[in-house]
């Protein structure tokens, strides 16, 4: 009976193994056939209508569009070719400036615009028409500089918007209202500094840790 049970305990050790070579044989395959694909890429430029060729920043909207910023205007690719958004004099519906310096898309999938010298705007897709915000010497809650380099959103959904001159600006998408953070020698160590301008590029909910409201 023991030697009965030897043999068996034997043959179940030796199926185990096979199965288990079996396994890992079929796992190094799979991986091999994952990582083995071609990479193909394919030069998209003035042949399909992107005339400006100095691309600042490419994004991908919710309907599957690729928008790309020049610096000479915004360009909108269906897969087949381009559509140019320009600055058009007397159109306050248009961008307010051509050179286009950073794209978002937030939570709710619309698409900021930020520009040099032509402050921050929003894409409306129904019109194909943009809403710019800009900065009003003459009101403390607008935009405080024109030339805006970089947008992003925070947990609650606010969009914070860094500027070359101006600061960074936190923008209240209900009240359309801007709120200023500047840098103060004399001011308190919560104040904005470059150190935290970083942080708050980096992870935004940095901004909290700094003592901001």
């Amino acid at each position: 009976m023991e030697r009965m049970l030897k043999q068996l305990t034997s043959k179940v050790i030796l199926l185990v193994v096979l199965s288990l070579s079996l396994l890992f044989a079929a796992c190094s395959v799979a991986a091999k056939a994952q990582f083995t694909f071609d990479i193909n890429f394919k030069n998209i430029g003035k042949a399909q209508g992107l005339d400006n060729p100095n691309v600042l920043k490419v994004l991908q909207d919710c309907q599957g569009y690729i928008w790309v910023a020049t610096e000479d205007g915004l360009y909108r690719f269906d897969g087949y070719g381009f559509k140019v958004f320009k600055h058009i004099p007397q159109d306050s519906t248009s961008l307010a400036s051509n050179n286009i310096q950073h794209l978002y898309l937030d939570s709710k999938g619309a698409l900021w615009v930020g520009a040099w010298q032509g402050g921050f705007a929003r894409y409306h897709p129904q019109t194909e028409s943009f809403t710019t915000y800009r900065h009003d010497a003459q009101k403390s809650n607008t935009l405080s500089n024109d030339e805006v380099t970089s947008i992003v959103e925070d947990p609650s959904g606010y969009l914070w918007i860094v500027t070359l001159g101006g600061g960074l600006n936190r923008y209240n998408t209900s009240t359309h209202a801007f709120t200023h953070f500047r840098h103060d020698p004399q001011g308190p160590e919560a104040n904005l500094t470059l150190q935290a301008l970083v942080l708050v590029m980096s992870n935004i909910t940095a901004i909290k840790s700094i003592g901001w409201p």
